[in-house]
């Protein structure tokens, strides 16, 4: 990458993804100060992402997904108050996130940082971010609890933490945090799979957006049984609860799902009789 590219002061735009640029991202990124939009992603990118990157005050949109950096990630990035997106996914980033996440990013919608090495807790902070409509964080090492108040994201669209190492924090053994979703109109996604959650699915579940069209949450360690109240998620398309603890029957109320097309319920403790949950499906396709 020429470090002529870095004297262009009057850059506003600069986008170089899907390339087989390799090395180090030059320091003399922060010299690029009227970028709103930077994606240097799918590279060969290596090393420490520059502090410098944080010079960049007026980003809307960053993207350094899918590189090969490491260490942390600077705490310069979480200072910018006009970013609008910010894409780290698959870029070999370690380190936790700062406790007060809110305070730096009030503009924030979409932010990606699966598919690191990234540890700790996720801090309550992140559901201050009012704006928040993407919260993608899967395939870390994240521990502890769930984050309170995920509620307070009302405009969240897809919330994604599977693939992590994070428990319940409830006095009922519910898994709570799913109630206070509730408050999330236009949750389409939820992927909380693979973790340790060790819990009861409420019935507040019911009470989800019917916008939910996508709901992961196996090998969860997910105990009690399924909700008669899963029947309200009018719009469900997916549901996969398999490798759990679920036991008694599956309830008939998911004949209701009149558009779901996937059901992944294996290696539970179910029983009862199985023609009993698809006798309206069988009653469907007589009409098709």
């Amino acid at each position: 990458m020429p470090l002529s590219i870095f004297n262009i002061s009057s850059l506003q735009v600069l986008l170089l993804y899907d390339n087989q640029l390799s090395g180090n991202l030059p320091k003399h990124i922060g010299n690029l100060t009227k970028l709103r939009q930077l994606d240097i992603s799918k590279n060969n990118l290596i090393g420490s992402i520059p502090r410098e990157i944080g010079k960049i005050y007026q980003l809307d949109d960053l993207a350094l997904d899918f590189n090969s950096f490491t260490g942390f990630i600077p705490l310069e990035l979480f200072n910018m108050s006009n970013l609008r997106s910010l894409d780290l996914s698959a870029s070999g980033l370690s380190g936790s996130l700062p406790t007060n996440l809110d305070y730096g990013l009030p503009v924030l919608e979409k932010l990606y940082l699966g598919m690191n090495n990234l540890s700790g807790s996720i801090p309550d902070s992140v559901t201050n971010c009012s704006k928040l409509r993407i919260l993608e964080l899967s395939n870390n090492n994240f521990t502890g609890f769930v984050p309170h108040f995920l509620g307070n994201l009302r405009i969240l669209e897809i919330l994604s933490f599977f693939g992590n190492n994070l428990r319940t924090e409830s006095t009922s053994s519910e898994l709570s945090f799913i109630t206070s979703l509730t408050n999330c109109r236009s949750l389409s996604t939820l992927a909380i799979a693979d973790n340790p959650l060790d819990g009861i699915i409420p019935p507040s579940v019911g009470n989800l957006s019917t916008s939910l069209q996508t709901f992961f949450a196996y090998n969860c360690k997910i105990k009690g049984i399924l909700p008669a109240e899963i029947k309200n998620l009018s719009n469900l398309m997916t549901l996969s609860l398999e490798e759990n603890e679920l036991s008694n029957d599956i309830p008939s109320s998911v004949n209701h799902l009149q558009k779901l097309q996937g059901l992944y319920l294996g290696n539970n403790n179910m029983r009862g009789s199985i023609s009993e949950v698809f006798v309206v499906y069988t009653t469907w396709l007589a009409y098709l």
